[in-house]
């Protein structure tokens, strides 16, 4: 609550001594003690996001295997000793780690708390599912030497590779299988943010009262997919109750419903469940949000995401997710680090220098990299005495030996 709501009664100033209206001079008092109160009750409510009371990013510890993962070929048939059992998936390639599986060394992480976009990351490992296999592969394979497999090591599958002793991994249908939900939530929800309707018309289409995939277009096929798995009586999207409204709204509001139904179903499939903890204060109860699976954790932050908790931009750098607040007003916010924006203010000075050499003017370069004419120029002065130095450095290196050849 800002303090502009606050009461204007601060003093007894226009009241005078003794006046009938000394109650009254009370009552505003106490109006405006109250008010004070609440303002300082809102501000520590807002210096704590809604993050700190759903769930604990360092709290949750993820193991990875030190020697990374690889991709491993089946056996076509099993040693005698070893049994695969009925599971058709143990004749594809798996992702196994390095090494024996009783020699694995194992090391805890924090993921979500090191990548509080992770959840960005994954989703956008989708396309790479539509490539060639090798492709795919080499995607999940970079996740998971970075984050770890995506379910703990007692959910992954018994398999043998070629001319190895058994060990346990996942194979890319696995990886498909948590990939699909988390990044259409995720292409869903940014189209909401967007209101754009046109990407939204690619995944359905609204025909009165009836629902349709839009069969046009390849990028329904996750949603599709989705629902075929869920049971179709998953897409209650209520339209009758939409009737009137204009179709922009029509169509945010059943992309938002149709988020909100992933969401739930996934949270159930990871068995991500509440639990109740004392507070810091040991003064009340907080609900907390237990993942079990690093995928449950990352529908966490999906839905801290939906909530407004937190605002996610791609560094115009390293084109890595990172999270701002959704307060943040700087400049930087375009960059993951420091690091990333010297790196990209150098690049700027060497490309406005480049840009100078071929010709072009201060205005034309400022307006390609999106600066002002004055800066481009200071750019190209310091470019110059720079290019200037090394040249002069250049010829008092070569004097002595030019002198001594003379």
């Amino acid at each position: 609550m800002g303090s502009r709501h606050r009461v204007p009664f601060t003093s007894t100033r226009g009241f005078p001594p003794g006046s009938d209206d000394a109650p009254l001079i009370n009552i505003c008092k106490c109006i405006n003690l109250i008010y004070i109160r609440i303002e300082a009750v809102s501000a520590e409510i807002q210096s704590t996001t809604r993050s700190d009371w759903i769930f604990d990013p360092g709290a949750f510890v993820w193991r990875v295997p030190e020697q990374r993962f690889r991709w491993a070929d089946p056996a076509p048939y099993p040693p005698p000793h070893a049994e695969r059992g009925d599971d058709p998936e143990a004749s594809q390639r798996h992702l196994i780690p390095v090494g024996e599986w009783s020699r694995v060394r194992w090391r805890e992480t924090l993921p979500l708390e090191e990548e509080p976009a992770l959840f960005r990351e994954f989703a956008d490992l989708l396309p790479a599912l539509d490539l060639v296999q090798a492709k795919a592969e080499e995607a999940i394979l970079d996740f998971a030497n970075r984050h770890g497999a995506i379910v703990p090591e007692d959910q992954w599958r018994p398999f043998i590779a070629v001319g190895e002793n058994p060990s346990y991994g996942l194979n890319r249908a696995d990886w498909s299988e948590k990939i699909t939900p988390i990044a259409t939530a995720v292409a869903l929800w940014d189209a909401v943010l967007a209101a754009d309707i046109d990407a939204l018309k690619t995944w359905f289409l609204l025909d009165g009262d009836a629902f349709l995939f839009n069969a046009e277009h390849r990028e329904n096929w996750p949603l599709h997919a989705l629902f075929s798995r869920f049971g179709w009586e998953a897409v209650d999207v209520k339209l009758e109750s939409l009737r009137g409204l204009p179709e922009s709204d029509r169509y945010l509001r059943v992309a938002s419903g149709l988020a909100r139904q992933i969401a739930h179903r996934s949270l159930e499939d990871e068995n991500v469940r509440p639990h109740l903890e004392e507070g810091p204060e040991r003064d009340r109860l907080l609900m907390r949000l237990l993942p079990e699976t690093l995928v449950g954790a990352m529908w966490i932050q999906f839905l801290e995401w939906v909530q407004g908790a937190r605002s996610f931009m791609r560094c115009k750098q390293c084109a890595r997710w990172f999270s701002i607040s959704v307060d943040t007003k700087r400049a930087d916010a375009a960059y993951c680090s420091a690091a990333c924006r010297f790196r990209a203010y150098r690049w700027r000075q060497a490309r406005a220098w480049e840009l100078h050499s071929s010709g072009k003017v201060a205005t034309e370069i400022a307006r390609e990299l999106g600066s002002d004419a004055r800066t481009v120029r200071g750019w190209i002065r310091a470019a110059k005495g720079s290019v200037k130095r090394r040249s002069e450095n250049g010829r008092r290196r070569r004097s002595p030996t030019s002198r001594k050849l003379g």
